[in-house]
Parts: C-alpha cells; sequence; structure tokens
C-alpha cells in the first residue's frame, strides 16, 4: 500500500478544519449540558412517569422510521448533489450509478447509528465524566469512521466489480484514509443532536419538576394560611387576646405583634423550596407563641438545636408542618400539661429533625397512619431529595409519639 502523498495530506487537513464547526458546535452543546447539571440550587430527583404518557418518537418502530427516512433523504440529497457537480465539472455520471453509490453510504451510516447513539446515551458529556466521556468519543470516532469508510468500500467494490473491475483488497485498503475527515465530521453530527435531545429533555424535565416543586409549595403555604385564618383559631386567638386586654395590655400587644409576624413571614417566603434552619425556626416561633397563648400553662416547649445545624437548608414550612400534627393529636386531646420537644442533629452528612409531643400517642395494636398533612410532607420531601430522605411517626417509650425526618445536610455554600 503507497504511502499518502504531500497534496493528499493537505486534502484530510483542510477537510477537517473545514469541518470543525460541527466539532465546535458539538462541544458547545457538551458544555451547556455540563452547566445545566451543575447549576441545580435545589437537589431535586426526576419522577418516573407512567408508560401510558411517554412520547410518540420514544416508541421503537417509530425511532427506526425516523432513522430510516432520516438517511434516505441524506442518500438522495448527495446522490443529487454529486450528479450535477458533475455534470458542471463536465464529467457527466449516470444518475443510477451516483444513486447506488451515495445510498450505499447513507445504508451503512443507518447500520452504525444506533451505535453512535448508544455511546452518546451511555458517555454523555456531564460535569462529573466529561473527560472519561471524551476519550470514549474520540475512539468512537475513529472505530466508526474507520468502520464506516471499511464496510462502504467493501460494499461498494462488491456492486461495482466486473470483469473490467474486478474487486481487489489493494483498492480497498488505498482508500481507507480517503474523505476519513466526513466519518469524524458525521460522527459528531449524529453526537451533537442526541446530545441536544438530552439536553432538550433535561430543559423541559427540570422545568417541569420546578413546576410541581412550587405548586405543592404554595399548596403548602396555602395549608399553612388556612390553618391560621381558620374562624376557631382566629376566634380563639382574639378571644385570648380580649381577656389580656383587660388583665395585661402589654400582653396582648405582644400577641397581636406574633400573629401580625406569623402571617408576614409566611408570606415572605412564597415560592421559597429550602430556607436556613434557624429562619424556619423564627417562623416555628411566632407560631407557637400563639398557640402557648392557647393552651396558657397547660403547653410547654423545648428545643434542643445543634448549632452546626442552624444554617442547613431544609423544606419551607416543614417543622410547622409537624408541630401541627403534635398539637392537634396531642396536645389538644391531652389532659394537664403538655410538652413538645423539638431537636435537630447533624450525622455523617445527614440533618435530622425530630418533634416529640407528650400526648397520648398511638394506641398499641393500631396501626400508624398518615393524615393528608404528613402526606403532604412526604410528598414534598420526596421531589426535594428523590429516595435520599426517611419520614416516619413512631410511638415512644411513654405516652407519645415522635416524628422523625432524615434528609441530606447542605447549606448555602454547598448550593
Amino acid at each position: 500500500m503507497r504511502g499518502w502523498t504531500g497534496t493528499e495530506w493537505c486534502t484530510w487537513i483542510g477537510g477537517f478544519l473545514v469541518h470543525s464547526p460541527y466539532y465546535l458546535a458539538a462541544l458547545i452543546v457538551a458544555q451547556k449540558n455540563l452547566t445545566f447539571e451543575g447549576s441545580q440550587p435545589i437537589r431535586m430527583h426526576p419522577q418516573p412517569t407512567p408508560a401510558a404518557g411517554r412520547h410518540i418518537v420514544q416508541t421503537p418502530w417509530i425511532r427506526w422510521a425516523l432513522l430510516v427516512a432520516s438517511w434516505t433523504l441524506f442518500g438522495l440529497f448527495m446522490a443529487s448533489e454529486s450528479y450535477f457537480q458533475a455534470e458542471r465539472a463536465g464529467n457527466p455520471v449516470a444518475w443510477a450509478l451516483a444513486l447506488r453509490s451515495e445510498m450505499i453510504y447513507a445504508a451503512v451510516w443507518l447500520l452504525l447509528t444506533p451505535a453512535i447513539l448508544w455511546l452518546a446515551w451511555r458517555f454523555p458529556f456531564t460535569s462529573s465524566r466529561w473527560l472519561s466521556a471524551g476519550a470514549v468519543h474520540l475512539g468512537g470516532t475513529i472505530a466508526v469512521s474507520f468502520s464506516h469508510r471499511f464496510i462502504f468500500s467493501v460494499a461498494a467494490e462488491l456492486v461495482a466489480q466486473s470483469p473490467v473491475h474486478p474487486f481487489l483488497w489493494s483498492t480497498i485498503f488505498a482508500g481507507l484514509f480517503r474523505y476519513f475527515d466526513y466519518g469524524i465530521m458525521i460522527y459528531w453530527i449524529v453526537l451533537l443532536f442526541r446530545q441536544s435531545i438530552g439536553y432538550y429533555r433535561q430543559v423541559q424535565q427540570e422545568a417541569l419538576r420546578r413546576s410541581q416543586l412550587e405548586s405543592e409549595l404554595n399548596l403548602a403555604q396555602l395549608r399553612a394560611l388556612k390553618m391560621q385564618l381558620q374562624p376557631h383559631f382566629l376566634f380563639n386567638t382574639l378571644n385570648g387576646i380580649s381577656v389580656l386586654v383587660r388583665k395585661d395590655p402589654d400582653a396582648a400587644c405582644a400577641m397581636i405583634s406574633r400573629l401580625a409576624d406569623l402571617l408576614r413571614m409566611t408570606l415572605a417566603n412564597t415560592g421559597t423550596q429550602e430556607v436556613p434552619l434557624h429562619q424556619e425556626l423564627k417562623t416555628l416561633g411566632c407560631y407557637l407563641d400563639i398557640e402557648q397563648m392557647r393552651f396558657a400553662d397547660r403547653l410547654s416547649v423545648s428545643m434542643e438545636i445543634d448549632e452546626e445545624t442552624k444554617n442547613a437548608f431544609v423544606p419551607n414550612l416543614i417543622l410547622q408542618s409537624l408541630v401541627e400534627n403534635a398539637i392537634l393529636h396531642g396536645v389538644a386531646k391531652q389532659r394537664g400539661p403538655a410538652t413538645i420537644a423539638i431537636r435537630s442533629s447533624r450525622s455523617n452528612g445527614s440533618l435530622t429533625l425530630q418533634v416529640e409531643d407528650s400526648g397520648p400517642g398511638i394506641p398499641r395494636g393500631s396501626a400508624i397512619q398518615e393524615g393528608i398533612g404528613m402526606s403532604n410532607t412526604r410528598a414534598r420531601l420526596e421531589r426535594l431529595y428523590g429516595r435520599d430522605f426517611s419520614f416516619g411517626i413512631e410511638r415512644t417509650a411513654g405516652p407519645g409519639a415522635i416524628a422523625q425526618i432524615t434528609m441530606p445536610y447542605h447549606t448555602a455554600s454547598q448550593i
């Protein structure tokens, strides 16, 4: 096999440079994917969608039909280009010959496209493995381009062989590097297409997850406001304030102020998915002040908050939901003094929140059932952290019950 001449080397390098915008475009899309993956401010996980909701393009036979149609159109376009270029150059070729050659060329790419798509799916350009993905696709580019050139050359020679044009392996090997840059270009165009589709789907899924999170948060905030604005809640609060107006005007003014603070803080955090624990405790404090006024000396609250957890991010209004549940099923059903204990701790990269009450607890032998409030709490945690959390309500050794949430520990500097 003869070596390449200087002219052939220049032609190959020039062709590579001419098609370099395709490679640059693929790298830009890959970079977009890296930025997208690394810029999520909230740990959210995709939720499985029912099979009935799958897009029609995901059906295997539809995908194959699109591939066949795409490469057929490519072959027809290339055949037309070759035919008319030959006409303009004064070396006309038969349309059948041009069509045969280019359709074989397109058919070989059709057979190799699933391999490229699989490599693009299996080794995407992400922030965690862009280097390994680049190495894999560099090897894939060379392997697929050589494979295409070899298969196409063999197929074209077999179809075109005749007594005056015998099949010769030397001819195939001599032309193996010819137009090799076109193989590189097409590989990266297919990769660019797959990467773009993946990025587009990622954006859609991200928008959907954010929309779901915002909807659930709004529902939680509306629940909180509804609880705060329920007639019996306001009646009890205002009735207690009216009593304090006669006995202790300063205390009555303080309770009015706390009620206003609670409503203002709840509205101020509209649309916020996560807040620092110290901010959550501040909002909770307003709520507890009002509840302690309702129950007078019967309700006492203790807090055991680990200092290093105060800056940890937690779902907005999550503690208030747990405390509401403790008051409704524990304190309100208990005669005499009642206690609510609120705790936080950090262990092995996880944050644990606990709310324990001294109420009657869960009767032995009874199944622990979650109401709407606790079910909504679990749904919000699942949207935020996927499977990376635990949540449950358990019996305590004595009377009472304890609600516990364990979630990933993260602060503003880690987002």
